[in-house]
């Protein structure tokens, strides 16, 4: 099955970020990490815990994202080709 507006879509414009998008995973990344880290080990009731284990997580996924910027992009780009 074809699509037909599909063949329309310019996927390489859509990976056309700033050059600062990077930075901004990675700074993001720390202090989510960080304050995660702070409410996880920090709190003693459980759903403040699981909170802070969640948002230790996301900061860490995003650290990652960030500090592999260009490898993410030319993953989507070999993906979306």
């Amino acid at each position: 099955m074809s699509l037909p507006f599909a063949s329309h879509l310019d996927f390489g414009a859509m990976l056309d970020f700033p050059p600062w998008t990077a930075r901004v995973f990675v700074y993001a990344g720390l202090c989510l990490l960080l304050l995660g880290l702070m409410a996880w080990l920090g709190s003693h009731r459980l759903q403040r815990r699981n909170w802070g284990r969640r948002l230790t997580m996301w900061g860490g996924g995003l650290f990652v994202v960030g500090t592999a910027w260009r490898t993410l992009l030319e993953l989507l780009s070999y993906v979306l080709g």
